[in-house]
């Protein structure tokens, strides 16, 4: 990774001020991954085919030269080399550039002089331009990848044009005070962007900030932000990206399958006609993607994504003692609602959704024609064999489909104080999420996620997090101790807890979570810095200037996470698997 920058100020006379700047960085990535089996290569080798089922086009007559022996032991074992080398031939290699040039210009200064003070003007412009190019060869799950493997290539890119300006709007201070404003200050902004592939977008805000008494201030501010979809969701011009597959959906089960939907769908009603298992004449729903009623998935980019939007909210405090003067208190109120926001949403929540079901669900009744499979399949990656007949088409593309409502309370005391034996200080941060309500689709029933893992993996959903800061400073020695506290929470993703379900049906054919989960314990690690600065301490001369020694210590007491039942055993969104980490640092400035 490379990245650089030139930055250069100027200043006019009356106190206005012209910034430019230019950068420009680049990311090249690159990944190999050897020695996984392959699963189709290991089933052809034991079947004949690709499908446990013992069906599919690719075939292959078994003989002691292509079997796998699973029968004898190693030192007398017939299986041969050549299908030793196949069971293992799934290399995936990935690569990745990414590039960045950004020009910037803001000039600032002021407009007028207002009796509380000057009234300041801030303007911008900026030019972006990003790209992204991307490689991928990868197993196709039908054969070794030496023989079928999985190409793509992408380039992607994107240029922005954005113009934005801020106004500062003092009203009262000092010198214009009375009884219950000491000081109230406005603060206006909007940007324009402009996105050579997302259209045009506005984000105003505004800010408050009024003192009515010494020692207090009360703030707030609303505003909305937009999001531009990153540059590999959209994909080339038919939505491909290194995500895109198209798969089998199929469960080798006639009582289980990907979804279900109700009668009332369009084309459901005709596919009952034929009778097949899960989906009869008369039942209330139809079950998709079992062994009999099979289809297809159809996976990657969108180029239809839109820039998801989202409005905040804030009101807060902050609060000093004159009787304790080393004391600060703070408090925020926060809330925010994302729309649009871009997500896979899986195929219960899909079907929940009539808005979501229109867009990614079409139904064959008598099972789709060579040319609709064509159409389905054009440019995308096959990384399975299709079924003999394909009733559906389940889209899980990336889409528009995430709606969020937040609100939370943030809350700070900091306070320092100084002994002989040295600066104290305490830092003591909490965070306290009151609401997490979301749906998927415009029409989709609303759910609350709050404190819960397992359906919502864009957005954190503890209920309670915190942290506590303890410092002392005396001459050359400076040390910290901190405490970090994530709170109790369930896993809706697992039924590890026996007897506690972690999904609950509200209404026929749709599974919404309401309760249960596995419950995962609360976490807390302490960490210790500690640091000796030698110059200050006139140690060794004139040579050990700007010298300091640093020890850290991350989690300190070798706490290990809590269980999270998911194959690597902890939640790798809310821990970490890193035990006891000791760092002995020396640095040296100039």
């Amino acid at each position: 990774a490379l990245f650089g920058t030139v930055a250069a100020t100027y200043g006019f006379d009356g106190g206005w001020r012209l910034n430019v700047a230019g950068s420009l960085g680049r990311n090249d990535s690159n990944f190999r991954r050897d020695g996984v089996i392959c699963p189709s290569c290991t089933i052809m080798a034991l079947n004949g085919t690709v499908t446990t089922a013992g069906s599919g086009a690719l075939r292959q007559t078994l003989t002691t030269a292509n079997a796998l022996d699973v029968w004898t032991p190693v030192d007398v074992n017939r299986t041969s080399a050549a299908t030793r080398a196949q069971l293992i031939d799934s290399p995936r290699v990935q690569s990745s550039k990414q590039t960045l040039e950004d020009f910037t210009a803001r000039l600032d200064g002021s407009i007028a002089s207002l009796p509380a003070g000057p009234l300041r003007l801030a303007v911008g412009a900026e030019y972006l331009i990003t790209t992204m190019g991307e490689s991928l060869r990868a197993p196709r799950n039908a054969a070794p990848a030496g023989t079928n493997a999985l190409s793509y290539s992408g380039d992607f890119g994107r240029s922005m044009s954005s113009l934005q300006a801020e106004f500062s709007l003092p009203l009262v201070s000092e010198s214009n005070a009375h009884r219950g404003i000491r000081r109230l200050q406005f603060d206006l902004a909007g940007r324009y962007d402009r996105l050579s592939d997302a259209g045009g977008t506005t984000s105003p805000r505004v800010g408050f900030d009024w003192e009515p008494a010494a020692g207090l201030t009360l703030r707030g501010n609303a505003g909305r932000s937009v999001v531009a979809p990153a540059l590999a969701s959209r994909g080339d011009i038919n939505g491909v990206n290194s995500e895109s597959a198209i798969t089998t959906l199929s469960t080798g089960s006639q009582t289980s399958g990907t979804m279900r939907v109700p009668a009332s769908f369009p084309g459901i009603a005709q596919l009952q006609a034929l009778n097949l298992p899960g989906c009869t004449v008369g039942s209330a729903t139809c079950l998709l993607g079992n062994n009999s009623v099979t289809g297809l998935q159809r996976a990657g980019g969108n180029q239809s994504l839109r820039s998801p939007t989202v409005a905040t909210r804030a009101l807060g405090f902050d609060l000093k003692l004159r009787r304790l003067p080393g004391l600060r208190l703070s408090a925020t109120y926060w809330s925010a609602r994302y729309r649009d926001g871009i997500v896979v949403p899986s195929a219960a929540f899909i079907a929940a959704s009539q808005q979501l079901s229109a867009q990614a669900l079409t139904i064959y009744p008598t099972g789709a024609s060579a040319a609709e499979i064509a159409a389905v399949t054009a440019g995308m990656p096959q990384v399975q064999t299709l079924p003999a007949k394909v009733y559906f088409v389940l889209s899980t593309q990336l889409r528009n489909a995430l709606f969020l409502d937040a609100a939370g309370v943030d809350g700070e005391a900091h306070y320092t104080f100084d002994t002989r034996r040295g600066a104290f200080s305490i830092d003591l941060l909490a965070s306290r999420k009151i609401k997490l309500d979301q749906r998927f689709g415009d029409d989709g029933l609303t759910f609350s996620t709050l404190n819960t893992v397992g359906v919502n993996g864009d957005f954190p959903s503890n209920r309670l997090g915190g942290r506590l800061d303890l410092g002392w400073k005396r001459a050359a020695w400076d040390a910290q101790l901190r405490i970090n506290y994530e709170g109790f929470y369930r896993n809706w993703g697992s039924t590890a807890a026996a007897g506690i379900p972690s999904w609950t049906v509200v209404r026929a054919a749709n599974l919404y979570p309401l309760s249960g989960g596995e419950p995962i314990e609360s976490y807390t690690t302490i960490d210790l810095h500690g640091q000796y600065d030698l110059g200050m301490a006139g140690f060794g001369g004139a040579w050990s200037r700007k010298l300091k020694v640093t020890l850290d210590a991350y989690n300190l007491f070798d706490n290990r996470p809590p269980f999270f039942n998911v194959p690597v055993g902890y939640d790798v969104a809310n821990a970490s698997p890193i035990d006891r980490r000791l760092t002995l640092g020396l640095t040296r400035t100039w």
